[in-house]
């Protein structure tokens, strides 16, 4: 029962809120102002690329902070050493670029949810015969929103999340595709505010295409 109903909080959240934000190699002294401006924007899910350095104890710092206002899961969980650390250090779910199904395998016995990296339907498919619900279309900017159309429309039961080359302008045409959310890293967190410190522009920039995205 578990985890099912960790599997469905994570879909409802996407279908709510619609972003994952992707948080990578960000310094460990801008973790808490960057992560709190997010929460303030209304970001509800978030990642911590484990290609960070010291990612698995800013997964943990991350949920002490900020656990009851957001879901925050690893990414870039690309083998399943990665898998068993990111669980470990308490994240809610699990985000990879590829699908490995010893990971997909790890997070089903660990009741968390899992999303994989897939780009063929014969993938995705593999997928769910896995067990997975959510599926990341990585890299989606070399297919595009037709591509997603094309997929659903024989295989409409299937969870999408458009990651790769998505940005505020396009972000919509991902959802009008088909696709439940987008996943966002340095479209959403611009280098230049992260390494000036500007939080506050950070959050109102944030706020504004959210509000614009799901009203």
């Amino acid at each position: 029962m578990e985890k099912h109903d960790n599997e469905q909080n994570l879909i409802e959240q996407l279908e709510k809120n619609r972003v994952v934000a992707i948080v990578r190699h960000l310094p460990e002294d801008q973790l808490e102002p960057v992560f709190t401006a997010l929460a303030e924007a209304g970001i509800r899910l978030i990642e911590v690329t484990m290609n960070s350095a010291g990612a698995a104890e800013q997964i943990s710092r991350a949920q002490r902070l900020l656990g009851e206002r957001m879901l925050i899961g690893a990414g870039t969980v690309s083998t399943p050493d990665r898998a068993q650390a990111a669980l470990a250090a308490g994240a809610r779910f699990l985000v990879t670029p590829n699908l490995d199904l010893d990971v997909v395998a790890i997070a089903r016995r660990q009741r968390c949810p899992v999303i994989p990296g897939v780009m063929t339907p014969t993938e995705m498919m593999t997928a769910v015969k896995a067990g997975v619900n959510v599926l990341k279309l990585f890299p989606a900017s070399q297919l595009g929103p037709a591509y997603v159309k094309d997929v659903l429309a024989p295989l409409d039961e299937l969870k999408l999340v458009a990651v790769g080359g998505v940005t505020p302008q396009n972000s919509a045409d991902w959802l009008k595709a088909g696709c439940i959310g987008v996943g966002m890293g340095s479209s959403l967190l611009p280098k230049a505010l992260i390494d000036n410190r500007q939080y506050g522009q950070l959050r109102q920039q944030t706020e504004a295409f959210i509000r614009q995205l799901i009203g």
